[in-house]
């Protein structure tokens, strides 16, 4: 199943829609040192995200960049799920 998750995550584009669970860590992401700053938070309640694409520049395949709330957050990608049409 984690193979056809990730590439459910391939075949995304940049504004697609992502349901994030409950309980969920996000990550924010610090530009200046190509790294992720913590304190993370974590998800109250589910909530939706938009995909921004795979995080390259920390050569993390597995996390991905998502808009939540109004910030800049990144996720693994084995905690979020693409919306359906």
């Amino acid at each position: 199943m984690a193979l056809s998750k990730q590439n459910d995550f391939m075949n995304m584009k940049v504004g697609d829609l992502l349901h994030i669970p409950q309980a969920v860590v996000l990550w924010t992401p610090d530009a200046e040192a190509k790294s992720v700053r913590t304190p993370y938070i974590q998800t109250e309640k589910p909530c939706t995200g938009i995909y921004l694409g795979i995080v390259k520049d920390l050569e993390q395949n597995h996390l991905i960049n998502v808009f939540v709330k109004g910030q800049q957050h990144f996720v693994h990608s084995k905690d979020v799920y693409p919306l359906g049409e």
